[in-house]
Formats: C-alpha cells, structure tokens, sequence
C-alpha cells in the first residue's frame, strides 16, 4: 500500500520529511521565507497540524494553551 509523505525538493532531489509519532502520512502545504515547512499528519483515524524546522517535525497543537478547546 503506498502512503503519502511530505517531501522537500533539494537539489533536484525530494528529502521525505520525518513523521510524526503515531501517525503514517504527511503532507506539506507551504514554506516560509525562513525554512519553516507547514502541513499536516494523518492516520487512518486522525489528522493533525504539523511544521517542519531544521530537520525535525512540531505537532502545532503542542503550542496551544492547555484548555482552549482549540483543535489544529
């Protein structure tokens, strides 16, 4: 079964970008003046917000204050 999976172009070549734990797929939607790749992580039963720096993958909803009631 293939699986999606965010990639940054570099040198005329595409660098799969790290996942999330627990999660299976990833895609990317943008990138920032500054590196800052943004996108998102899925599994069969959730999806999630995500960003990529300097080689390694945030979970945006970490960023979030505890309690907002605020889901990425």
């Amino acid at each position: 079964m293939s699986r999606f999976r965010a990639l940054l172009w570099e040198s005329e070549q595409g660098k799969e970008l790290p996942l999330l734990p627990d999660f299976t797929e990833s895609f990317a939607t943008d990138i920032s003046d500054a590196g800052v790749i943004v996108g998102g992580a899925f599994n069969d039963e959730e999806i999630t917000a995500c960003a990529w720096k300097g080689g390694k993958v945030y979970d945006l909803n970490t960023l979030l204050p505890s309690g907002s009631g605020w889901t990425l």
